[in-house]
């Protein structure tokens, strides 16, 4: 199932695949919903503030991956222009095969949505995760406590 989703993210995978003839095709993996805490005090840095706030739990599923987000972080810069730069989550939590997990993700765009790459670490049935190239959007709501995450595989053949 191919999907349609913001050109930016087709855009970033063209990029990272480097010199291709053909757009990649981007398959849905999963999505799913993180629910965040309250910022903790903000760091000024040059042109901007660092904003780090605690990921309290979530879910995820789909064709890659079904799984519960337990908690971690999550961190990124907000520059004067209000650009997201340096947008960085770390997720951890079971998937539905009673295996732990890690995701990192990493991205940039505007407040309202950013365009991220995603990496997981996992054993079991998902461990082929590991080997994929995902990309992600990542949509905070207007109060930025739960935060929507659609992840694709990029250049898979399902």
């Amino acid at each position: 199932m191919h999907l349609s989703i913001p050109l930016s993210i087709t855009a970033l995978a063209t990029a990272s695949l480097g010199n291709v003839s053909n757009t990649p095709s981007l398959t849905l993996a999963f999505s799913g919903n993180v629910t965040i805490a309250a910022p903790l005090p903000r760091i000024p840095i040059p042109g901007g503030v660092r904003t780090v706030q605690a990921i309290t739990s979530g879910a995820f599923s789909g064709p890659g991956l079904n799984a519960t987000v337990t908690g971690v972080l999550s961190f990124a810069s907000t520059l004067n222009n209000g650009t997201v730069q340096g947008a960085f989550d770390t997720l951890y939590g079971m998937t539905s095969s009673n295996e732990p997990f890690l995701v990192q993700v990493s991205g940039i765009g505007e407040r309202q949505q950013q365009a991220a790459r995603i990496t997981i670490e996992v054993g079991g049935k998902e461990k082929g995760l590991a080997d994929e190239f995902l990309l992600a959007t990542v949509k905070p709501n207007a109060d930025r406590t739960r935060v929507t995450v659609s992840a694709y595989f990029v250049g898979h053949d399902n």
